[in-house]
């Protein structure tokens, strides 16, 4: 990864000192290409370390899929509910056992 870290970081100190230069649109196109490379690929290898650890580690996934669910309030829409009156006596209780607060 350091590999590719250094020359980017060149490059990125490059394009900040030759930002005022005038540059004709095939050098420009250049850079941008340069650019685009060294993105995509440290980006492939920040989500490549990401994928083998999912592929490799069950309790890896389920830390992922708790983190998603918390993210996205999967977790929540069981509590933030309304129920019926009847169902609502049992249901705080239920709450309750397991240990979540109602309000």
């Amino acid at each position: 990864m350091i590999i590719f870290s250094i020359p980017f970081a060149i490059l990125q100190v490059y394009f900040l000192i030759s930002a005022n230069w005038i540059k004709d649109a095939y050098r420009q196109t250049l850079e941008q290409l340069i650019l685009l490379f060294f993105n995509v690929f440290l980006t492939v290898l920040y989500a490549d370390s990401f994928y083998c650890y999912c592929a490799a580690s069950k309790r890896y996934r389920i830390q992922v899929l708790n983190a998603l669910k918390y993210l996205f309030a999967c977790e929540n829409q069981r509590r933030n509910r309304v129920v019926p009156v009847g169902e609502s006596l049992h249901l705080t209780a239920t709450l309750q056992q397991q240990g979540t607060t109602v309000h």
